[in-house]
């Protein structure tokens, strides 16, 4: 399995390339004007000349991407044409607020809707499976934007727009807590997060190793969650915390939604299509209970083709939060990529999508692992080509 995880591994990376090499020529080509024209209008030409020089603006092409993929070799994303930081300094100081939309609603999201579809096609057609459905359905079509619009009004803020709400959060926060910044919140409590995610997985682990119980993923996302909002206790950022949590409530029941749509519709369907498999039938001839021919029979084998439609489905999650952090007002890396093609800032736009692009990777490369722990053919596969190989 580790070929396998290595030959997708370079694969992805291949594809990176390709995209990132494509996005750097078509933003260089298609944008039109630059940082100097968009953003020093009426400065004498002299100044936007010496400017441009400074910048490389005037520089080929050819050169700029040259320079472009030397900085990359070196980790480094040049530096912002707006503010002077280095981008991996600004991405650092947002990759935050996207992470803790991303992590939680996503995960959230998927136990939801395994469980949800698992129960919906185990009881079959009915009033309660098929709303269930048409519910998924609405929210998989859902426009972002206006869902963000929708829930900012049903919270009782102004309809003009999401950044009343977000001008409300941020500045009752910095008037009670000033010492406490933003973006090392956000920081500490992605941290926290990871932490709790780690040691949930190893407590679920151990009692079913050694108390030999059986939990539902849903036990799993309340222990991860109990063990972060307790360590927000533990380490003294509760209050702040707590403050903030309003500025990503939105973000997150909007991501949450718009993800279990579509996996509450593909979870029903395979589910539903394990049914009628010939090792089901026999599990229930056993006399095996309901309960285990449901979880350990059906939905376990249903597994591969949700993890699946998954991985498939990441380029267009990614882009759903993009257009969600700007729709709500949450600064992320979605926003600040929107804010980077506003202002012409072609450092921070490309160090944008290559984070964008290297969590699309991560993300694709969890999943084809969990992929390869659940179908035995990749596994023979595998191995095969290692005996082939000489």
């Amino acid at each position: 399995m580790a070929r396998y995880l290595l030959k997708r591994t370079l694969s992805g990376l291949l594809a990176l390339f390709l995209f990132l090499t494509l996005v750097f020529f078509l933003t260089q080509i298609l944008i039109r004007g630059d940082w100097v024209l968009a953003n020093m209008p009426f400065a004498p030409p002299e100044m936007k000349a010496a400017v441009r020089e400074q910048l490389g603006l005037d520089d080929p092409l050819g050169m700029r991407y040259v320079r472009w993929l030397g900085d990359l070799s070196r980790g480094e994303l040049g530096r912002s044409y707006t503010t002077g930081e280095p981008v991996l300094q600004v991405i650092g100081n947002v990759l935050p607020g996207t992470l803790l939309v991303l992590i939680p609603a996503g995960g959230l999201a998927f136990v939801l809707g395994l469980v949800l579809g698992t129960a919906a096609a185990w009881r079959g057609p009915g009033l309660i499976s098929d709303s269930a459905t048409v519910l998924a359905v609405l929210l998989y079509a859902m426009f972002p934007p206006a869902l963000a619009f929708g829930l900012e009004h049903l919270m009782g803020q102004s309809f003009r727009g999401v950044g009343s709400w977000q001008q409300l959060v941020m500045t009752q926060y910095m008037r009670n807590y000033p010492e406490f910044p933003v973006d090392e919140v956000y920081r500490r409590m992605l941290w926290l997060l990871v932490g709790a995610v780690v040691a949930a997985v190893l407590l679920l682990v151990v009692v079913r190793r050694v108390l030999r119980w059986r939990l539902s993923p849903l036990a799993g996302v309340l222990v991860a969650s109990g063990l972060w909002v307790g360590s927000w206790y533990l380490f003294g950022i509760s209050e702040p915390v707590t403050a903030l949590l309003p500025l990503l409530s939105i973000p997150f029941i909007i991501f949450t939604l718009l993800t279990l749509g579509d996996l509450l519709v593909v979870t029903r369907t395979s589910v539903t299509d394990t049914l009628h498999d010939q090792y089901v039938i026999t599990a229930w001839a056993k006399g095996v209970s309901d309960r285990d021919v449901r979880d350990l029979h059906a939905a376990r084998n249903a597994m591969l083709p949700i993890v699946s439609k998954m991985v498939v489905s990441i380029p267009y999650l990614m882009a759903g939060l993009v257009i969600i952090e700007v729709a709500s007002g949450v600064r992320g890396i979605g926003s600040m990529l929107f804010y980077a093609t506003n202002m012409r800032d072609i450092p921070l736009m490309l160090g944008a999508l290559v984070v964008i692009g290297l969590l699309t990777l991560v993300l694709r490369l969890a999943l084809d692992v969990i992929t390869a722990l659940l179908d035995p053919r990749i596994r023979v596969e595998a191995a095969s080509e290692v005996i082939r190989s000489p």
